[in-house]
């Protein structure tokens, strides 16, 4: 994993303990977003112990960030992305969809990456803030790579609060003297006595 140090305010990154092949990084931003980042890799035909070791490090993430995103090359060719069903009922396939579900994760890249398959996946907690752009062939990225680099924007500039209608008196070009002379000429006593509630007055 490539990051920028002069984008961000602070980059960490956090150590696991397991046998995934799996970066994660925390990092902050100029809004003071914290995010975690996280490129990880699944071999082809790993077994039931890798999807156990995945769900465990992504229990420890989830339990300690709100927002994340893991993106990288998991070998999951029969997941149909834009249904998010597993096409042959095949268990592995079904159970990473589970653990995504689990962790409230979703995956919002349905662009081939290599072939026709969707082997690259952006997994994130907030997908409504992820948009995944347009994909990059090795000639044109100059990545040493037999996939296409896939290409993606995260918006984390902070939520603006709706804008609110108040009443603003100005009190620098108020009549006071009218308004003394008015209250002086009202009978008060008589004004509130003939009213039910006194905010009617």
């Amino acid at each position: 994993m490539a990051i920028k140090e002069e984008s961000f305010k602070n980059i960490r990154e956090i150590k696991v303990d397991c046998n995934l092949e799996i970066v994660i990084v925390d990092v902050l931003t100029d809004s003071n977003t914290q995010l975690i980042v996280s490129s990880c890799y699944r071999p082809p035909h790993s077994n039931e112990a890798w999807l156990t070791e995945f769900s465990n490090v992504l229990a420890d993430i989830r339990n300690n960030y709100d927002d994340v995103i893991v993106a990288g090359d998991f070998n999951l060719p029969n997941i149909n992305w834009h249904s998010d069903t597993d096409v042959t009922n095949e268990g592995t396939s079904c159970e990473f969809l589970e653990i995504l579900k689990d962790y409230y994760l979703t995956q919002v890249n349905s662009i081939p990456s290599r072939g026709n398959n969707i082997p690259d996946l952006i997994i994130t907690s907030f997908p409504d803030k992820v948009k995944v752009q347009e994909t990059l062939s090795p000639e044109i990225s100059g990545i040493v790579t037999d996939h296409d680099v896939i290409l993606f924007e995260i918006d984390i500039n902070p939520a603006r609060p709706p804008k609110t209608t108040r009443v603003i008196y100005d009190y620098k070009n108020a009549n006071f003297n009218g308004l003394r002379a008015a209250l002086a000429s009202s009978n008060l006593c008589d004004l509130v006595s003939e009213m039910d509630d006194v905010n009617d007055a």
